[in-house]
């Protein structure tokens, strides 16, 4: 979680994500299969987290700004020029890819494991 040059603490979480992964909705968990085919497909997924607070020089409360990493790489956080090109040099840091790794691995087995039941117009349509 890096400090961005004007002092927001900023990191990413895809929990909101799985959530909705997992709530087994047909359409969502569709759109998910069909849109999160590889790494490229992140952006639009994984969530920003502001912090509010400290102790200890650490921020404590992390709350979701309702921003994606989409928003970030259109220039669409409201943030200046310093705080996009820090964000975006942490983001390109061997730490972050591997995370950006395996939070697409933890997306795709959210996917897989989750069952999903067909909305009964579908009955008959898409049953082997």
């Amino acid at each position: 979680m890096p400090q961005l040059p004007s002092g927001l603490h900023v990191g990413l979480t895809v929990e909101p994500a799985e959530d909705l992964i997992r709530k087994g909705d047909f359409g969502i968990h569709m759109n998910f299969v069909l849109g999160l085919c590889c790494m490229e497909d992140m952006a639009p997924v994984v969530s920003l987290v502001y912090y509010k607070g400290e102790q200890g020089g650490m921020p404590t409360e992390p709350y979701l700004p309702g921003l994606i990493l989409q928003d970030v790489q259109e220039n669409r956080c409201g943030w200046s020029e310093a705080d996009y090109q820090a964000f975006r040099e942490w983001l390109a840091s061997e730490r972050m890819e591997e995370w950006l790794k395996e939070s697409f691995k933890q997306l795709r087995d959210a996917i897989s494991s989750t069952k999903v039941d067909l909305p009964k117009n579908l009955h008959g349509l898409l049953e082997g």
